[in-house]
């Protein structure tokens, strides 16, 4: 089973992100936050497969997240989708952090499946089966403007 952390603090993109995630398959667990610190308190103590983090959260940045995530989880890495308002990150900043794939907003999901696709087909998936990530997607395929960091 995969576990997958959602976290940013616009409902609309939660949903969308839920929705899309949870339908590609019966045995992913969504863990949803609204900001950092809800997601750390909810992780603590859980193995996460992947998670999904805005890059501005209330209470600190997508990249300082990642790296707590990073630094709190079982096994790493973590891989970590960064959803971004097109600004531009230095990549010297987001190592050890996790970050493995960048995705702006708006978004459509079929750009969240192909990033799904790549971190399945590069085995980016962590947790107690060698690809967590393996069950996730089967998306179609095509590039729709994915910004890819990894």
């Amino acid at each position: 089973m995969g576990t997958v952390l959602i976290v940013g603090d616009d409902p609309a993109v939660r949903h969308l992100l839920r929705a899309t995630i949870g339908q590609l398959a019966d045995e992913v667990v969504l863990l949803e936050a609204e900001n950092g610190a809800s997601a750390l308190r909810l992780v603590a103590g859980r193995t996460v497969d992947l998670a999904v983090v805005d890059l501005f959260q209330s209470d600190c940045s997508g990249v300082e997240l990642s790296r707590h995530i990073q630094a709190g989880a079982a096994r790493v890495p973590v891989p970590v989708i960064l959803l971004t308002e097109g600004e531009e990150l230095d990549g010297a900043a987001l190592r050890g952090t996790g970050i493995t794939a960048i995705l702006s907003k708006p978004f459509s999901p079929r750009q969240l499946l192909e990033i799904l696709q790549r971190l399945r087909a590069s085995g980016s998936g962590r947790g107690s089966e060698p690809d967590a990530l393996s069950r996730l997607a089967h998306p179609p395929s095509g590039q729709d403007g994915m910004l890819a960091n990894g």
